[in-house]
């Protein structure tokens, strides 16, 4: 990877924001992380990113926390509708298929599993910046 990247990570766990972080930005150490923890927060920073007055994300990961909420659908949603070339990474706090399934009805392009330690976060950021910015070609901001 040699050219800056933005990542929108949402997720509204301070406490997985820090970890997810952390591994995100030793493993991708040319990446730009903004953080979001709600559905309007999100959508009034991708509002000024595709306004022109910040960097769109190149990627965004969306946490889904193990009692997710109808709001993070809605979020998906309306991610797909308004910003349809971006790629959505969701990350589930369990495998359940039901869970999955919605995630790709949605426009999800990944659904991972949430590690269950560290080690894990590690071998998962790692995993996320070979195939999302050494493998892929992603497409240019809208």
């Amino acid at each position: 990877m040699s050219r800056l990247v933005s990542i929108l990570v949402i997720d509204a766990d301070f406490d997985q924001q820090l970890i997810l972080g952390y591994h995100l930005r030793m493993s991708l150490l040319q990446a730009e992380l903004v953080f979001s923890a709600t559905l309007e927060e999100t959508l009034l920073y991708l509002y000024h990113c595709f306004a022109g007055r910040l960097a769109p994300p190149s990627l965004v990961q969306l946490s889904l926390p193990k009692a997710h909420q109808e709001s993070d659908w809605q979020l998906l949603e309306k991610l797909r509708v308004r910003h349809p070339r971006l790629p959505v990474v969701v990350i589930g706090a369990d495998n359940d298929f039901d869970l999955i399934g919605q995630a790709y009805e949605l426009g999800a392009n990944s659904f991972i599993a949430k590690p269950l330690d560290l080690d894990g976060w590690e071998r998962l950021c790692e995993q996320l910046k070979a195939y999302w910015f050494d493998v892929v070609t992603l497409p240019p901001a809208d």
